[in-house]
């Protein structure tokens, strides 16, 4: 088969989407001959225009005439990673090429969220822009896929349509050995400067860490929203690093207090893959079948079920059960094999 990848460049950053971005990039091609079309972060005059005449997102003369020259070659599948590209999904399905969609999030849930949070006036006037965007995309795709249930029935309820296909997040497999671990022990925050995730580290800083003696290590450029901040003695701020799995590997368990977003969280499925508990909100195990998989870890809706959870924590440095359902729903061979047997249910 033959694609043609529309998606933002995932070559230099190195956050959950771009993660996810990637790795659907790497599938297509495992699956067939795939072309990029980037699409940049838009400087703030292009932002202004997009949203002024509500075009798609990062839209430019330069990319038009780029789109327009790809249109003329032929492709089984025009994919599309992200739904806020609607003007270019909408010009596309109209030259007659098949579509598919993959929403990271439910881009009007997220960009709600995020404009209740920090009250800018930019965040709340996006929110009618997305929506616009992202309900082309919706109504023009040929297919969708989301990361999970919860996104496909938004999908449903706010533009009258749900998922082809739930495709969560993934990874390559590991070799774990325990051996490797390292001591002392520690838990691990991971998260990049967003507002879901600074939320998430001050309830750390002020709800948990106080009520437990365990070191804390955060990593990620979340830190840089708490440059001033007294942080408890157990707290250790760590800021962007080169080589995460080190701190994944050597953490007694990953703790998640995330309580806003949309999509399913690249960091549980990353604690998964190596084999490490998870504590987490019932946000933080959104479209993770918790339920059927208890011993993954724990489920925390307060500061105190998180400072229990912490104390009952197992001293096993590999919890085979996050690792046995990593392998079986989110390793890439799982995704690999899912999105192969949908694409030959659809390809005519």
């Amino acid at each position: 088969m033959k694609f043609l990848d529309i998606s933002r460049d995932f070559t230099f950053k190195g956050d959950g989407g771009s993660v996810v971005t990637k790795r659907n990039f790497n599938l297509l091609s495992e699956l067939g001959t795939t072309d990029s079309f980037f699409i940049p972060v838009p400087s703030l005059k292009t932002r202004m225009l997009n949203f002024l005449y509500r075009q798609s997102y990062g839209a430019t003369s330069a990319l038009n005439i780029k789109l327009r020259e790809c249109l003329n070659r032929e492709y089984d599948f025009v994919f599309f990673d992200g739904s806020i590209y609607g003007g270019y999904l909408k010009r596309v399905s109209d030259a007659g090429f098949k579509t598919i969609c993959f929403f990271h999030n439910v881009e009007k849930v997220y960009y709600e969220a995020k404009a209740r949070h920090t009250k800018a006036v930019m965040d709340m006037m996006m929110v009618p822009y997305i929506t616009h965007n992202e309900r082309l995309s919706v109504g023009h795709a040929s297919y969708i896929i989301t990361l999970n249930q919860r996104d496909s029935d938004d999908l449903l309820r706010f533009y009258g349509r749900k998922a082809d296909l739930i495709l969560p997040s993934s990874f390559p497999s590991l070799e774990l050995k325990a051996s490797d671990i390292k001591t002392p022990a520690y838990l691990l925050f991971v998260g990049t400067n967003f507002f879901a995730n600074v939320e998430g580290v001050r309830f750390i800083i002020e709800k948990i860490a106080p009520q437990t003696i365990m070191p804390i290590k955060i990593v990620g450029n979340v830190n840089e929203a708490f440059k001033d901040a007294a942080l408890p003695d157990n707290v250790e701020m760590l800021g962007r690093v080169d080589d995460i799995s080190s701190y994944y590997r050597n953490a007694s368990a990953v703790i998640a207090p995330i309580f806003s977003g949309s999509g399913l969280k690249t960091k549980t499925v990353e604690a998964l893959r190596f084999g490490k508990t998870v504590l987490g909100t019932s946000e933080a195990f959104e479209g993770i079948d918790i339920a059927h998989n208890p011993g993954i870890g724990a489920v925390c809706h307060s500061a105190s079920d998180f400072v229990s959870a912490i104390r009952d924590l197992s001293p096993t440095a590999i919890n085979k059960a996050s690792l046995s359902l990593f392998e079986k729903c989110y390793s890439d061979n799982a995704a690999l094999s899912a999105l192969r047997n949908f694409l030959d249910r659809i390809v005519q």
